[in-house]
């Protein structure tokens, strides 16, 4: 029985590739027990595909199994159709949404002390309204709950603390989505594990934030430049993958998405307009940066949104309509979320923070 259960997971595997995790052996002709290479154990049910490349990351490497996790999530790709149909484990998914906490927490940050850089702690800080011109005090009510608010907020590690806070909670926020109803424990674990990859596109704001702080310490003709070839490369790549994916559904003769090459070349068109529409506006080339990046950021938390809606529909087969309304209650979750760690939090910091130096 074992022999049947080897052979049929070979046969599905004829006309490609069929790697060892571990060192990258062609196991197709192999019907043992262990790769002819290297001697790893041959697990047939993990070779036959479905699964996030995260879980094979102790063959493959962490580094290169989270950049195609990343990568395959954020794209849609077909190799995970059947991974909501799947059992996974949930200490790998929450390691998974780990490390993507932990990248949208160093851009935040990074953001963070950049700005104070610039502008010091002044933009957080409540201050009264001036004596001259004469203006009426602010209500009792204002001044109780942005005094203390305030002395908590400008206290300097408060701000990268709650950022980090916020990064980890909007990267496993999502699993209350995916919460099956199911008593099973084992499919409970499997939809909280996928609500942890489904967060995959936030990774894309650590590149986004890269560009962000190497462009505020650059000069104008510095960014006028970075920005004509940065984007014309970034135009004509896009508009090329989308051919070379056509062509190789056609050399491969496989079923193409038929929208995925024009939306590709309208995409690539799209970043030339942006490059150079804006300057109809008279908007300085220079200034420009800031918009693209802004919107890019925002494509970002976009195709985030989708990913987890696409991926909660998969797990807990949703209609249209019922996947719609996740998007309000995955927004709901982050504002909760937001308003406790940065509106509640830092008033109960920075009221014991007042509390404590009355009594010095």
């Amino acid at each position: 029985m074992g022999e049947r259960l080897q052979t049929r997971g070979i046969a599905e595997a004829v006309g490609e590739g069929l790697p060892c995790l571990k060192c990258g052996y062609d196991l197709r002709a192999n019907a043992g027990d262990r790769c002819s290479e290297c001697g790893w154990e041959i697990d047939r049910e993990l070779l036959k595909g479905g699964w996030f490349p995260w879980e094979r990351r102790r063959y493959r490497g962490r580094f290169v199994s989270y950049v195609k996790t990343v990568w395959q999530v954020s794209v849609g790709s077909k190799r995970l159709a059947d991974a909501a149909g799947r059992a996974h484990g949930l200490a790998d998914g929450r390691a998974f949404a780990r490390v993507t906490g932990a990248i949208v927490a160093i851009v935040v940050v990074g953001l963070f002390f950049l700005i104070m850089r610039d502008e010091g702690m002044r933009w957080l800080a409540f201050e009264p309204k001036p004596t001259w011109p004469p203006q009426p005090p602010w209500p009792v009510w204002v001044e109780n709950l942005a005094v203390p608010w305030s002395a908590g907020a400008t206290l300097l590690a408060v701000g990268p603390l709650l950022l980090a806070a916020f990064a980890f909670f909007a990267a496993r926020a999502p699993r209350r989505l995916f919460a099956a109803k199911n008593p099973d424990s084992a499919v409970a674990e499997s939809s909280e594990a996928i609500a942890c990859y489904a967060t995959a596109p936030m990774a894309w704001l650590l590149p986004v934030g890269v560009v962000i702080a190497g462009l505020r310490g650059a000069d104008g003709v510095a960014v006028e430049g970075f920005m004509v070839v940065g984007l014309s490369i970034a135009a004509v790549v896009v508009g090329l993958f989308g051919i070379v994916v056509r062509v190789r559904h056609a050399v491969k003769r496989t079923k193409p998405n038929i929208w995925f090459m024009p939306a590709m070349l309208l995409a690539g068109v799209l970043i030339y307009l942006i490059l150079f529409g804006l300057s109809e506006l008279g908007w300085a080339l220079r200034d420009r940066w800031k918009v693209i990046l802004g919107v890019a950021a925002a494509c970002v938390a976009l195709l985030t949104m989708i990913r987890i809606v696409q991926w909660g529909a998969r797990v807990r087969h949703w209609g249209a309509a019922r996947a719609l309304l996740a998007v309000p209650h995955l927004l709901g979750i982050w504002l909760v979320g937001g308003v406790f760690l940065f509106g509640v939090l830092p008033w109960v910091i920075g009221f014991i923070w007042i509390v404590v130096d009355s009594f010095r």
